[in-house]
Formats: C-alpha cells, structure tokens, sequence
C-alpha cells in the first residue's frame, strides 16, 4: 500500500531518534509501525533513506529489528556528500527496524511512502 511520503526519523531535530549524527559502528533501533500512516501490524515498509552531514565515506545497512545484521549495505556514499535510496525492509516484532552506520558522522533521515501488511 502506497502513502504519501512522511519524514519519521531525522536525526538532526531528534524526531524518532536522539537528536545527533549517527556515529561510526552505532546501531540504533527506530519505530516505523504505527507511525506516519503505517498501520501497527505492517509487515514490511517502504522508505527513503538518507545520509546527510557525513564526515567521511561510509555506508548504512537497515534490517528488521531482532534478526541478525545483513552484511550488505543499503545505503552507500562519500564523505561530505548526502545521499538518499529507496529500502524495502522487513519489520522487527516490535515494529522497528535497525540502522547501522558503519563510518565517520552522518544524520539520517527516514521516510516512510508505503507498507506490506
């Protein structure tokens, strides 16, 4: 199911995060069930997410929460640059996934524009 596009995460105004970069090798777990129009029982999501404010070249991996981290990356790009891509993700059971930043700062912003329920 398509939505119209919503801004869930942003690092940079700490909305559904801490408000700061991601820093190297951190995990953080974000909501994305039943939040930005996406109903608590969603099975997959549809995002956008983006790097932005990155300090050196790095790459994100996004996967359901409580699986073990992919080592594939969803999200790749070089320092000072920010960079969005489309990820298509399983959710976690408790309706969040995991986004691990691998190098350097970088914000990340996350918007949601579909489900799989």
């Amino acid at each position: 199911t398509t939505i119209d596009p919503v801004r869930v995460v942003d690092s940079r105004s700490g909305l559904g995060t801490v408000a700061q970069p991601f820093g190297p090798g951190e995990t953080r777990r974000v909501r994305v069930a039943g939040v930005g129009g996406v109903p608590a029982g969603a099975r997959s999501v549809i995002l956008n997410v983006t790097a932005a404010d990155t300090t050196s070249w790095g790459w994100l991996t996004v996967w359901p929460t409580g699986q073990a981290r992919p080592s594939a990356s969803n999200l790749n790009w070089p320092g000072g640059r920010n960079v969005p891509n489309m990820v298509i993700v399983g959710v976690g059971g408790d309706g969040t996934v995991s986004i691990y930043n691998d190098l350097g700062n970088a914000n990340v912003l996350v918007d949601v524009f579909g489900y799989v329920t």
